[in-house]
């Protein structure tokens, strides 16, 4: 044996690269590679047909198949039935190893395999005592009940997620029975958890049982559960939760169920409470605040929701100070008009002085509104100077100009990914201001920059020269002044919906070449709507575009190598 296969560390090191098949192998080696490769193995467990086969071998029956369906699943079954022999073998070669726990949808019911071993396993022992992990995702609601036998006070991360097709919902969401009895031995059998994610449908009688739920987890720093309408007591609960870092108020499952299950699993929070913070000065918004509520979510890092309405979350940004707070994500149903941006801009501006990240979108079949965004409406949010992705989707007209673009990468310098609605709702909300100038402007001024989408127009002849000397005096000098100063290299930019025309493809492709690199990822849209336009001859003159733009590329590279070079040899001789 080698010699670095006498050193456990490097040998665990060396296995954990191979495959599992390999790994497999190892560890009938001999009985010093066994117990490490063994542990390699099961440390995570992401099949429960798989640990069944250890104990008795499994036969696969498919339910469903006639006729074709696309929610066929297997049905797992013991051939043989094991008894208690076979499982002290188990738990006394296994049990112990595996400490993270993943049933998928796709991988069948094993309900039947699993009540077997409920029956021989000792009552007195849990089937897997190291387990730190749960992330169990069925289709049925009545699956959920078997994640319960894998429930113990070592478990660290407990997911759970039900993800119901159409067909599977008819009028009204399948009962909850499992669902509750799931809900409801998290704080007993979990009580130590640091993430909680429910991925489920949940009436809105439930919320203040999940409160209550919450208020018993002390260890809790992360929480993904779905939204109520009234939001009041599960916040509260969560804002006495000291080091709590992400919080997530998530619309439960796709469209299809959101409308077949006539709303139901669908609320956009709109009452968040009355618990507040402490003001600057030591003042409380709320006599008799506790000291806790005055610190409420002061740990926070991550907070996202899906809001009724952006002044309900204006209350919650303004009243307390998160200094912590990173990452902001919000969807609102339906969107208020763009004065109401304004105001969350400000609130967040003036109490979010570390945020790095904020999404902002809409999820409404609502007809377009009549309202025009424009610089003045954000202008509070470039303030938050740490700012590097941003991204704001919203059913208004983006009026905005190079120059406002401008304005945007000089407040965000470090700013990675900007996305501006680059498809607009309604053909007369296509911008025709911007222009490939902002992107110019975008890649000199933000040199970390890698993706950005917005709603250009890329004439040429709207289009200001694209060269260094035609940029502002103050980006010039800055420039000067700064030798290691680097232009951003695009991994993607999104033009958004604009017609290209006729004999436009040339130079549209050579103005690319000049922002992009030949690896860049270029993406556009067709407006579908417009009846005047062939589809087929718009998709062409762009891949046209697409396919020359890199051959531009390339050769603007070269002629920058180049001068650069000249610059070079002139300072030496002088």
């Amino acid at each position: 044996m080698h010699a670095l296969f006498q050193i456990s560390e490097l040998r665990r090191l060396i296995f954990e690269y191979l495959e599992r098949e390999e790994q497999v192998c190892c560890a009938q080696v001999c009985r010093a590679w066994s117990g490490v490769a063994l542990d390699i193995v099961w440390y995570k467990v992401d099949n429960l047909a798989m640990i069944a086969n250890v104990l008795s071998p499994v036969k696969k029956i498919k339910v469903g198949e006639v006729p074709p369906s696309r929610n066929s699943r297997k049905s797992y079954h013991f051939e043989c039935l094991p008894g208690p022999k076979a499982w002290k073998r188990f738990e006394s070669m296994y049990s112990n190893r595996v400490r993270i726990l993943y049933h998928h949808r796709a991988d069948g019911d094993c309900s039947s395999i699993l009540r077997r071993i409920q029956i021989i396993r000792s009552s007195s022992s849990q089937i897997f005592p190291h387990l730190h992990t749960i992330h169990w995702e069925t289709s049925k609601n009545t699956e959920l009940y078997d994640v319960i036998m894998f429930m113990h006070d070592q478990v660290k991360h407990f997911t759970i997620s039900c993800s119901i097709f159409q067909e599977e919902v008819g009028d009204q969401l399948p009962g909850n029975d499992a669902t509750q009895l799931v809900v409801e031995a998290i704080s007993t059998r979990v009580p130590l958890i640091n993430t909680l994610k429910l991925d489920i449908a949940l009436p809105s009688e439930w919320a203040p049982c999940i409160a209550q739920i919450l208020r018993n987890l002390h260890c809790l720093k992360s929480v993904q559960i779905p939204s109520f309408e009234d939001m009041s007591h599960v916040l509260s609960s969560l804002s006495i939760r000291q080091g709590l870092k992400s919080v997530e108020l998530c619309r439960y499952g796709p469209p299809a169920v959101l409308s077949a299950s006539g709303g139901v699993a669908q609320r956009a929070l709109a009452n968040i409470g009355t618990f507040r913070s402490r003001l600057r000065g030591g003042t409380n918004l709320c006599s008799g605040a506790s000291d806790v509520e005055n610190d409420a979510f002061s740990s926070l890092e991550h907070f996202s929701a899906l809001v009724r309405e952006y002044s309900t979350m204006n209350t919650f940004f303004q009243h307390r100070e998160f200094h912590h707070l990173r990452s902001i994500k919000l969807r609102v149903s339906p969107v208020d008009d763009s004065k109401s941006v304004q105001k969350l801009f400000r609130a967040i501006s003036r109490n979010c002085p570390s945020l790095e990240k904020l999404n902002l979108g809409w999820d409404s079949f609502r007809d377009v509104q009549d309202d025009v965004l424009v610089l003045e409406d954000i202008q509070d949010i470039l303030s938050c100077k740490k700012i590097k992705e941003f991204e704001f989707y919203a059913p208004f007209m983006f009026d905005f100009s190079d120059e406002d673009v401008e304005q945007i990468a000089l407040a965000w310098p470090q700013i990675h990914r900007i996305v501006l609605c680059p498809y607009p709702v309604g053909r007369q909300h296509s911008n025709k201001k911007l222009s490939l100038w902002a992107v110019f402007l975008l890649i000199h001024l933000c040199p970390g920059l890698k993706d950005v989408s917005l709603c250009i127009n890329t004439r040429a002849y709207d289009t200001p020269r694209l060269t260094p000397s035609s940029l502002p005096i103050r980006i010039m000098t800055a420039q000067s002044q700064n030798h290691h100063w680097k232009v951003a290299e695009l991994e993607s930019l999104v033009l958004g919906y604009f017609d290209l025309q006729p004999g436009d493809e040339f130079e549209t492709a050579e103005l690319l070449g000049q922002i992009c690199g030949p690896l860049c990822q270029l993406e556009y849209g067709i407006d579908l709507d417009d009846e005047d336009e062939d589809y087929d001859k718009t998709e062409d003159r762009w891949e046209t575009v697409k396919s020359l733009f890199p051959r531009f590329s390339k050769i603007y590279s070269s002629i920058n190598h180049l001068e650069k070079e000249l610059e070079s040899l002139r300072i030496s001789v002088k």
